[in-house]
């Protein structure tokens, strides 16, 4: 359908070639076809016939946020909202832009104008509860996952939200239930069989789990998050060549990635290369976490840190301040 869709819009642009409009909403079906450059030339487009209309700028700022290229997607929802105030897709757009990058109070702010505007936006409930998580905020983020899947049901970030809080709470048998029916319903992301994976992971069922990372990373192989967990159950099968790997090539795809460089610094550990070790810990700590597990790596890490130095200071290896 979205084949035939896109035929009709390609007759509306050759039928009114100046309408911005027809541009605008051809990027916006191109976009849902993950067709970014295609979507993204429709947009600017639309922007170059049209430069007062705000909403190529909000799908141009999503497609650069996509591309992990924040400041041209803040820049674009910035001038979205310049344009049209009660953009409320904008604001949403600001929000996750900074939540990606740790900035999770702002975040909370952006969603919060988003919701001002629209209070049954779906998507800003989701987003507000994942980062409302990382502030440990459980209950609240619990009750927004629950009023998004209100306003939509087929959610799938308030569905991965709602598993994702029952996994905070120590609820991993709940959070397979809740995942179970989205994916049964035909729904599955990489984002939500890699949190049925880490489920499964913490009911120790490694087998389980490793078929949920292999599955999410067939239909997105570059989705860190997956990979980082397939090291995991690796770690745990004892095979750590296999693990670093994957915790490597998920670094190298997430620069940023608290669990994979803690889980990595574990194995360092264990191989006794306490400097390695060290340089990832190090690293974590000067990181902003992104979610709720990322806080509970980051003070796990903190604590390796203060025992590896120790150790080494027991050692006779340590001759400065430190030690003293």
């Amino acid at each position: 359908r979205k084949e035939e869709a896109l035929a009709d819009f390609d007759q509306a642009v050759r039928l009114a070639p100046n309408d911005g409009k027809v541009y605008a909403f051809r990027g916006d079906l191109l976009f849902r076809m993950a067709r970014y450059d295609q979507a993204m030339a429709d947009y600017d487009r639309a922007i170059g016939l049209d430069g007062r209309a705000a909403a190529p700028y909000v799908g141009r700022g999503t497609i650069f946020m996509i591309r992990k290229d924040y400041d041209k997607a803040r820049s674009s929802y910035d001038r979205a909202i310049e344009l049209d105030p009660k953009q409320a897709p904008a604001f949403l757009g600001r929000g996750i832009v900074f939540a990606a990058q740790g900035e999770h109070d702002k975040a909370l702010a952006e969603f919060d104008r988003s919701l001002a505007i629209n209070p049954r936006f779906s998507d800003a409930l989701a987003y507000r509860g994942l980062s409302l998580l990382v502030k440990s905020r459980v209950a609240e983020a619990t009750a927004d996952f629950d009023r998004a899947l209100e306003a939509n049901p087929n959610n799938p970030m308030a569905t991965l939200g709602r598993g994702l809080s029952m996994l905070a709470s120590g609820q991993p048998d709940r959070a397979i239930v809740a995942l179970d029916r989205v994916i049964s319903a035909g729904q599955p992301t990489a984002a939500i069989l890699t949190a049925r994976g880490n489920a499964h992971f913490l009911k120790s069922n490694v087998d389980l789990a490793m078929a949920d990372f292999e599955r999410a990373l067939n239909l997105s192989p570059t989705y860190a998050p997956a990979l980082t967990g397939r090291g995991r159950v690796w770690h745990k099968k004892g095979d750590d060549d296999k693990a670093m790997a994957d915790f490597d090539k998920s670094i190298s795809l997430d620069d940023r990635n608290i669990e994979s460089r803690l889980a990595r610094a574990d194995i360092q550990v264990a191989r006794r290369n306490q400097d390695a070790a060290l340089d990832d810990l190090h690293r974590i700590e000067n990181l902003k976490p992104r979610d709720l597990f990322e806080v509970f790596a980051q003070t796990a890490a903190k604590a390796k840190i203060k025992q590896l130095e120790n150790d080494s200071c027991r050692s006779g290896g340590q001759r400065d301040a430190r030690c003293l």
